[in-house]
């Protein structure tokens, strides 16, 4: 364990190495990590964790997706390793049904927008749109669409709540990063 410099306290190398392993225990949060110096550069060996999963953001591979969350298990993009241990995540919150569906948005250029969402099964990707003003509807489909071992980035979020899209008590603490970009766009004729 580091033990502060105190006033007067001597520099040594063993301090110094003390310090060092302190500071990347604290980042990379582990011991057994392996640290070489070659050259004027420091090599940290991380092997013990590369077959695991990331669990700041991590990755999952999509399993089901409902109306306001995804199913998924944690997954290793870079070693191809897929855990059994499940995730529940938001979808982000524009495409989620629950603050949308049976509401009017206004956008700032004062349009405004009804929303109602499909029953059934594609009721997770699909809703109604229509103008207040002149009562034309389109049907909306979040594209490109959620599909089998789809792999996605998630973050923690500090929300905490009960997932809606099941009866178990899940609670949600992860979101969907969107790093693929869905949207809602028209429904293709």
């Amino acid at each position: 364990m580091f033990r502060r410099w105190q006033k007067g306290d001597p520099i040594t190398a063993e301090k110094l190495n003390e310090m060092f392993q302190s500071t990347l225990d604290a980042i990379i949060g582990g011991a057994d990590i392996e640290a070489k110096r070659i050259g004027n550069n420091v090599v940290i060996n991380l092997a013990q964790q590369a077959k695991g999963v990331e669990e700041h953001n991590p990755f999952i591979k999509v399993v089901s997706v409902g109306d306001d969350s995804i199913e998924g298990v944690l997954y290793n993009p870079y070693t191809s390793y897929t855990s059994t241990d499940q995730r529940y995540c938001f979808k982000p919150y524009s495409l989620r049904r629950t603050p949308f569906d049976g509401t009017t948005v206004t956008y700032l250029d004062g349009t405004a927008i009804a929303y109602t969402y499909s029953t059934g099964s594609d009721s997770y990707r699909k809703r109604i749109a229509t103008n207040v003003s002149t009562s034309e509807s389109i049907i909306e489909v979040i594209t490109p669409d959620y599909y089998a071992d789809e792999i996605l980035r998630i973050h923690r979020g500090n929300w905490g709540t009960t997932n809606p899209d099941t009866t178990a008590s899940d609670i949600l603490i992860w979101e969907d990063m969107n790093i693929g970009a869905k949207a809602w766009a028209k429904e293709p004729s």
